[in-house]
């Protein structure tokens, strides 16, 4: 099996084993093209939507990243429950015994926490104010254990096989938390970023050749519409990639469905995507057609 072919099989597994976790996945490039954007805000709007859709593009082409991810999260799942039910055990075994801070009243209500927020979310469902009380309670037993097992002096002594479970469910619960936080704005952070600077190596991506035979055009301020004309035609002077207005510092590209980029900008998203950033149209495709129609004109 070709290299092409297995990146296909891989992304089409991808996107089955994503739709069975969160319903039907589109494909990006798949989608229906869309018209000329009227303005700048609107063409930035629509770079963003498609720069989403090739963020998830790549994920849905890295089998190995959604199997890692999947495994972690069951592994946690494992854990959690592992320590719930050792939680309870430990609790009626030396609830009695002395310990200089209530750790044994703080994994009493450690340990019921869960269910109460259960309890909330069947009773009202997705409330969001539901939702931030179980967030806010659970973060307030957390803090507060942290706080004891600080405090405590002689617990570790006189209670050992309490202190040393709060204190090890007090770190799995800080990671967590910790995890929960950061993990999903590093992962955002990175895929944009990733996109960008072309860190990511994408089959999807268009051919080494495709933004060097795109046209490129010299600046003048005459191409592009003048600030605050609602009724002027031409493409508005702001590349929607970068945000930046259009110089003679920074070579310009223009795409055969007649937009505008920045020669830099155009190559970091050729390296993940072969569609133009605004109207996703095929520039591979596009590029290709124009050079055989000059090559059938230097024929004739």
């Amino acid at each position: 099996m070709s290299e092409p072919d297995r990146s296909a099989l891989s992304q089409s597994f991808s996107r089955q084993v994503l739709g069975l976790v969160v319903g039907d996945v589109p494909d990006p490039e798949q989608q229906p093209l869309l018209q000329q954007a009227p303005s700048y805000a609107d063409n930035r709007q629509r770079f963003e939507q498609n720069r989403r859709a090739a963020a998830q593009g790549l994920l849905l082409g890295s089998i190995c990243l959604i199997g890692i991810a999947a495994f972690a999260f069951i592994a946690w799942v494992l854990v959690s429950i592992i320590l719930y039910l050792h939680g309870w055990s430990v609790l009626s075994l030396y609830m009695g015994q002395e310990c200089d801070q209530p750790l044994n009243a703080w994994l009493l209500i450690t340990l019921l926490v869960p269910l109460f927020n259960s309890l909330l979310s069947c009773l009202h469902g997705r409330n969001r104010g539901c939702k931030v009380l179980s967030w806010m309670s659970s973060l307030g037993v957390l803090i507060a254990g942290i706080i004891f097992l600080r405090q405590s002096k002689t617990c570790a002594k006189t209670n050992p096989h309490l202190y040393n479970f709060a204190r090890t469910y007090v770190t799995f619960l800080s990671v967590s938390w910790s995890c929960m936080l950061a993990v999903p704005s590093i992962a955002i952070l990175v895929i944009i970023f990733g996109i960008r600077y072309g860190w990511f190596e994408s089959q999807s991506g268009a051919s080494p050749e495709t933004i060097s035979s795109i046209e490129t055009v010299a600046y003048d301020a005459e191409l592009f519409a003048k600030d605050g004309m609602m009724d002027d035609n031409r493409p508005t002077p702001e590349c929607c990639c970068c945000c930046e207005t259009f110089g003679a510092e920074k070579h310009i590209k223009r795409t055969p469905c007649q937009h505008y980029f920045h020669e830099e900008c155009l190559g970091h998203w050729l390296k993940v995507a072969v569609t133009c950033p605004i109207c996703r149209a095929d520039l591979e495709e596009a590029v290709y057609e124009k050079d055989l129609e000059k090559g059938r004109a230097g024929q004739a």
